[in-house]
C-alpha cells in the first residue's frame, strides 16, 4: 500500500499464502532483491513444533543482498491475520530446531479495509537467523508466526465452565 506495485520493486514480493488463501506480502531493504518466496505448511516439515501451531504456515525467502555480513530489515505482511497470541518463530531444516526470535515486533494495521498482521525482524547475512549460516551476500529464512500450541493446565480450579 505504498503507491508502487510491488511487481516493480525487486526488494518487495506478495503472493496469496497457500495456507491461508490471503495475501502475503514480504519487504527487505532497497539494497536487496528476494529471489525466491513461498509459504509451506507445517505438517510438509520433516519436523513439528510441538509447542506452536502455525495457522498461516511458515514463508521461506531468498534474499541476495550482495554484501557479505549484510543486514536487513525484514517486515512479512499477513493479510487477515490477527496479531493477539502470535509470536515471531524460525525453523532451522538444517538442525530441525524451531526458536523464537526474541526481538521481533509485531503490529497490526489495516490496509484495503483488511486486518494486517505485520512482523518486523532484523537478520544479519551469515548469523543465527540466517539459516544457510554463510556470510556470503544471501540470506536464507524460514520464519512462521505462530500460535502457543499449549494451553493453561485444566485443574478443576478457579470457576467457570
Amino acid at each position: 500500500n505504498d503507491g508502487t506495485p510491488d511487481s516493480e520493486q525487486a526488494n518487495v514480493v506478495s503472493f496469496v499464502n497457500t495456507e491461508t488463501g490471503k495475501y502475503l506480502a514480504l519487504e527487505v531493504d532497497e539494497a536487496c532483491s528476494i529471489s525466491s518466496a513461498s509459504t509451506e505448511a507445517e505438517a510438509d516439515l520433516n519436523v513439528q513444533d510441538s509447542g506452536f501451531n502455525y495457522s498461516a504456515g511458515l514463508l521461506n525467502f531468498t534474499a541476495d543482498c550482495g554484501t557479505p555480513g549484510y543486514e536487513t530489515s525484514v517486515k512479512i505482511y499477513q493479510y487477515g491475520l490477527n496479531k493477539d497470541g502470535l509470536t515471531v518463530r524460525k525453523h532451522n531444516p538444517n538442525t530441525n530446531a524451531f526458536f523464537t526470535v526474541l526481538d521481533a515486533e509485531l503490529t497490526e494495521t489495516k490496509i484495503s479495509e483488511q486486518i494486517v498482521t505485520i512482523a518486523s525482524l532484523n537478520i544479519t547475512d551469515g548469523e543465527d537467523l540466517d539459516i544457510d549460516g554463510e556470510a556470503n551476500g544471501v540470506i536464507v529464512d524460514p520464519v512462521g508466526l505462530a500460535s502457543s500450541a499449549v494451553g493453561a493446565p485444566n485443574t478443576g480450579l478457579g470457576g467457570g465452565r
